[in-house]
């Protein structure tokens, strides 16, 4: 979560939706208070911090096609970006040592979960003001930024380079497995396999 006090503008980062590339262009502080909340969701904003405060904000957040979500979350954790940031986390050891098929697998059965897998989108688009899909960003993100007296560039950083989400998904188990978790974000904003 990141927060734009003078403007009254929240932007609600939901992991591997182009989250620092929003914070660089509309320029909000990347260390300090802000930084240490930046994948905190709606729910626990308003009950932790906002509280009858928040709909005096508008507030946003990014969703994108789940299964491709997915998969750049894989190879983010696979990253050596990722370790320089984490650390030899759980997180990143799992992606290192298991092909993308093995790492749901590991994920779905272990207690301990590589970070974010398994927590649907939906944890960080309710609540808000607006969400926009990734694939749509070169028009929801202007109109944002020209509503707030901001500039979007539209470059985007922190990618992983990555095959085609289709060509990593080889078990219907593991398609269904994200339908199911990622139900919300399928209905609400169209996406399908």
């Amino acid at each position: 979560m990141y927060v734009d006090q003078t403007r009254k503008l929240i932007f609600i980062h939901n992991p591997k939706t182009a989250g620092m590339s929003i914070v660089r262009s509309f320029g909000f502080p990347s260390t300090g208070f802000p930084n240490k909340f930046n994948h905190t969701r709606p729910q626990e904003a308003i009950t932790w911090i906002f509280q009858q405060t928040w709909t005096s904000f508008y507030s946003f957040c990014v969703v994108r096609n789940p299964w491709d979500r997915l998969v750049s979350l894989y190879h983010f954790q696979r990253s050596d970006n990722y370790a320089r940031i984490a650390g030899l986390n759980l997180s990143h050891q799992r992606a290192r040592a298991l092909n993308f098929s093995q790492w749901i697998d590991v994920n779905i059965g272990e207690r301990h979960k590589s970070l974010w897998f398994g927590v649907p989108q939906s944890d960080w688009s309710s609540e808000v003001s607006e969400a926009f899909r990734y694939e749509d960003l070169d028009t929801s993100l202007p109109r944002i930024a020209a509503t707030f007296g901001l500039r979007w560039d539209g470059a985007l950083e922190n990618i992983t380079p990555h095959p085609h989400y289709r060509s990593l998904f080889n078990s219907p188990s593991h398609i269904d497995f994200v339908a199911q978790l990622e139900c919300q974000t399928i209905a609400r904003f169209n996406y399908d396999f």
